[in-house]
């Protein structure tokens, strides 16, 4: 040590690193510790009490997480909002992240009037809502839509919609 009482500018050697590492992996805490450890995070002390994380925070850790964006486009392929992932989208429209994985990559309709893909139609589209916040009415209309399992789309003989 430098200085009397502190280890400031001290570095450990290879083989000591490797040692401490090893007694800290097979260290073995007693009941009582456990129980002391427990209790002392718990309520009050634990410094997260009482708080939750902002909207943002929440976005750049569903961001971080997430295997990629989601476009939710209508049935006349329509950029209407983009959602940070998968699950995201899922707990939203109250649908399970493996149905909606399927219907990206099968690249169907999902519930009837909604394209769901993990890349844009066209590089020019632009998203009808600048969050996925922002659409409520949109989540509502696919949530209400949840007993739809294949679109059908009904043309007249002139081969109008």
């Amino acid at each position: 040590m430098k200085y009397g009482g502190t280890s400031s500018g001290y570095t450990h050697l290879d083989a000591t690193k490797k040692m401490l590492a090893v007694l800290a992996t097979t260290r073995k805490h007693s009941k009582a510790t456990k129980d002391f450890i427990s209790t002392s995070l718990t309520g009050e002390l634990n410094p997260f009490y009482n708080k939750t994380h902002s909207f943002e925070a929440v976005a750049k850790m569903t961001a971080a997480n997430s295997l990629g964006l989601v476009y939710v486009y209508d049935s006349f392929k329509q950029l209407q909002v983009v959602f940070p992932s998968v699950m995201t989208l899922a707990r939203a429209i109250k649908a399970n992240s493996p149905s909606i994985k399927k219907v990206i990559e099968k690249g169907s309709l999902f519930r009837g009037g909604w394209y769901l893909r993990s890349n844009f139609f066209s590089s020019s589209d632009l998203p009808v809502f600048s969050s996925y916040t922002e659409c409520s009415k949109l989540i509502t209309d696919i949530i209400q839509n949840s007993n739809v399992k294949r679109a059908i789309f009904v043309f007249y003989l002139n081969g109008n919609f």
